[in-house]
């Protein structure tokens, strides 16, 4: 887990990988405070499944476990505390950023950018191939976003809002993506609402194997629901079904196998 506080970056838990980013790999069940360089200052944090990232006036930096390349510093080396992102010369500013599974994503001025694992796809650039640091996000020129407003990212899938519509890419085995097929994803392809029902997404949340999106038309959800996580009876959903009674969320937010609605 991460906090950020007046007086610095925190962060407890597991740390096998140094995910806490506090210079050693040892469990903590008490916030122990993240050694940043002199001088940075943290503007927005984010947690992948076993590594951190944060925005700062620096620039972002990530640490963690970097088998997949997850932390987007060129190599494949665990690092127990933060170092920054090489990301191309184009980027100058960071909007947001989310960690997935072994991979992780950033809204950029340039675009959404992506690196990590890519077995399924999970980046967004039309191949599977491992990136050591960001690439771009190809959309479809077919359904090119403007804007980019929110990017979420699960084990093995990605999502994103654009123009208020929902987008997916990567593992797609449980519908994860929304699309209304269970083929993963290599580039992003958009999610499948209700016939007849046109919905602004402002927020969206990755779990492991299933997706949540909040709307102007209610909370919706799709994927694996082996758990309930969908909050609805019933098995997968390969497209997004309205959850009942959740007419109102502001904010959304997908652990494993679980989910929660701010409204």
């Amino acid at each position: 887990s991460l906090a950020l506080t007046d007086d610095g970056l925190y962060a407890w838990g597991g740390n096998g990988g140094g995910q806490l980013g506090d210079g050693t790999t040892t469990d903590s069940s008490v916030p122990v405070k993240v050694i940043f360089p002199a001088g940075v200052t943290v503007r927005a944090i984010a947690a992948g499944a076993y590594h951190s990232m944060a925005i700062t006036d620096n620039g972002l930096y990530t640490w963690g476990d970097n088998g997949g390349a997850q932390l987007g510093d060129g190599t494949r080396i665990v690092r127990t505390t933060p170092v920054r992102v090489v990301f191309p010369a184009a980027v100058t500013t960071l909007v947001a950023i989310s960690g997935g599974g072994y991979h992780s994503l950033a809204i950029t001025a340039d675009g959404v950018y992506a690196w990590g694992n890519n077995t399924f796809g999970q980046l967004g650039d039309g191949s599977t191939i491992v990136r050591l640091t960001p690439t771009k996000v190809k959309f479809p020129s077919s359904a090119m976003p403007t804007t980019v407003t929110a990017i979420a990212g699960g084990f093995w899938h990605s999502l994103a809002i654009g123009d208020g519509s929902v987008f997916g890419w990567g593992y797609n085995g449980n519908g994860e993506l929304g699309d209304g097929t269970v083929t993963a994803r290599s580039v992003p392809v958009r999610t499948v609402f209700p016939k007849k029902t046109t919905v602004i997404a402002t927020a969206i949340a990755a779990g492991s194997m299933h997706s949540l999106a909040a709307t102007d038309k209610g909370l919706f959800a799709w994927g694996n629901n082996s758990s309930g996580q969908l909050g609805m009876t019933g098995t997968t959903r390969y497209t997004a079904t309205q959850v009942k009674g959740e007419s109102n969320a502001i904010a959304v937010g997908a652990g494993y196998y679980h989910s929660l609605a701010l409204h």
